[in-house]
């Protein structure tokens, strides 16, 4: 969905913006997606196949080396090989950048090939700036910071719908890392206080069987599986209160879920992410324990035109600056006129 969104926002710009499956070896992209059509397809998949099963594989091979642009922007190819990588830096003879959604040196534990393609880079996009000085001791491209967007062609206040949520996380429950039991926990809090919360996401039906959180059997559960983003959108609009907590990995990143809530209209409340008051002032409460939480969702559930009234202004806010248009044009701005 991210790159999808980025090709309309491009597009939007006035530029000629494609898409290609680079993530797998060139003269297998267009196979690979013949072969996954077999199976089920979640929705950006989906999209994606759309615009391309029209090619055959001859012509979509065609179509990627008569492409001669003038920036490739790359997102979440880390399963490219190397040797991919310089072809696609040599023979595009163009600047290549790299949007970085989660710390890099982390991440590259697990897959050393990440950080070969960050070093042929020319410039570095990170969602969070901390990892920036770490990332300038191996590379030399330029760095700079790029808040995760949403796509206000997805996320947005849908008119007249009942919110009939009290409180919502939404999440994938089924891991066991501390950024899961760290929701689980918090969720804990909440239900154990006698507030109504609803969850959607995939292992919500495990996580509530979880011993060592026996009050979230209270929890109402929308959804078992993973969501689209049209259904997020939804829910967001049912929802008095969204609960966006940040994921360890991103350090002092905003969470994608503060964006997308706000675009969708909704009211948040977010643990203590440090730019999260800086990008929306007062409009997100940020909340620093379990018992904040709870006390803030006590407040803010009592008062709903204060809550309506802060949620418009963060809605605001996030169509203003921190949508894929936005995003895209500060890489333009960046990469060309810098």
């Amino acid at each position: 969905m991210m790159a999808e969104s980025f090709r309309a926002a491009f597009v939007t710009l006035g530029h000629t913006a494609e898409i290609f499956f680079v993530q797998f070896p060139h003269h297998y992209s267009l196979y690979f997606m013949k072969l996954a059509n077999r199976f089920s397809f979640d929705r950006s998949m989906l999209r994606w196949w759309h615009a391309y099963k029209k090619f055959s594989a001859r012509a979509y091979e065609e179509k990627i080396q008569s492409w001669k642009p003038d920036l490739v922007l790359m997102i979440g190819f880390n399963g490219m090989d190397a040797t991919s990588m310089r072809r696609v830096v040599s023979e595009s003879k163009a600047s290549v950048a790299y949007y970085i959604i989660a710390d890099p040196l982390v991440t590259g534990k697990s897959d050393v090939l990440y950080l070969d393609h960050l070093v042929a880079c020319s410039h570095l996009f990170f969602q969070c700036s901390e990892s920036m000085p770490t990332m300038r001791l191996i590379s030399d491209a330029h760095c700079e910071e790029l808040v995760v967007p949403a796509d206000p062609m997805i996320f947005k206040l849908i008119p007249n719908t009942e919110r009939d949520i009290d409180i919502l996380m939404v999440g994938h429950f089924s891991s066991t890392s501390t950024s899961t039991v760290t929701k689980l926990y918090l969720l804990n809090c909440l239900c154990k206080g006698g507030l109504s919360v609803s969850i959607a996401g995939s292992g919500a039906s495990q996580a509530i069987k979880n011993p060592l959180f026996p009050e979230l059997s209270r929890a109402k559960i929308l959804f078992d599986r993973s969501i689209s983003s049209e259904e997020l959108n939804m829910l967001h609009n049912r929802a008095k209160i969204v609960l966006a907590t940040g994921h360890l990995r991103d350090k002092g990143a905003p969470h994608p879920r503060v964006i997308e809530a706000a675009l969708s209209g909704a009211f948040a409340l977010a643990d203590n992410q440090p730019e999260i008051k800086t990008m929306f002032s007062n409009a997100i409460p940020i909340c620093v324990t379990v018992e904040d939480f709870a006390d803030k969702a006590v407040y803010y559930l009592a008062n709903s035109a204060e809550r309506e009234s802060m949620a418009k202004v963060a809605q605001e806010i996030a169509s203003k600056k921190y949508t894929y248009t936005q995003a895209a044009k500060q890489i333009v701005q960046t990469v060309f006129l810098a």
